[in-house]
């Protein structure tokens, strides 16, 4: 009987050891991603373009408003004729594709491209496809951000 009493207090323990070592990790990304945004996403020009081939501009206005709310520099946001399978990330300034990379990893998307565009007014574009809807449910569940 011993045992199983000092079994309980043991796992009560570590249960409440391991639901404060979450809670100090999540306010340790949050604290994280609140210096992103003030320090480096505002400097991030970011043009948005819709080749979903959706009729609404639903998904355009719900990509636009994260990337605003995480303050980036939202210069255009707009539909495009074309439709595309799947959605990527051009970087129009930095070979090294710096800013291209936060933005996708930002919404979980894993092509990442360089096109230099010296007339560009943007640093970054992101093309959205026919996959938005994925992203669209990574943005709600990883960052609590919804429609």
């Amino acid at each position: 009987m011993k045992k199983l009493i000092a079994i309980t207090i043991l796992l009560a323990i570590s249960f409440f050891a391991l639901t404060f070592a979450y809670s100090m990790y999540q306010n340790i990304n949050a604290k994280k991603m609140e210096n992103l945004s003030e320090n480096v996403f505002k400097n991030i020009q970011l043009e948005i373009l819709d080749a979903t081939g959706e009729k609404h501009d639903s998904v355009l206005r719900f990509i636009k408003n994260f990337f605003i709310m995480m303050n980036f520099d939202v210069v255009y946001a707009g539909k495009v004729p074309d439709t595309i399978k799947y959605t990527y990330v051009v970087d129009r300034r930095d070979s090294t594709m710096t800013e291209a990379k936060i933005v996708a990893r930002l919404i979980d998307v894993s092509k990442v491209y360089y096109s230099m565009d010296e007339d560009s007014v943007v640093n970054v574009s992101v093309i959205l496809g026919k996959d938005y809807k994925r992203i669209v449910s990574k943005v709600e569940e990883k960052y609590g951000f919804g429609r």
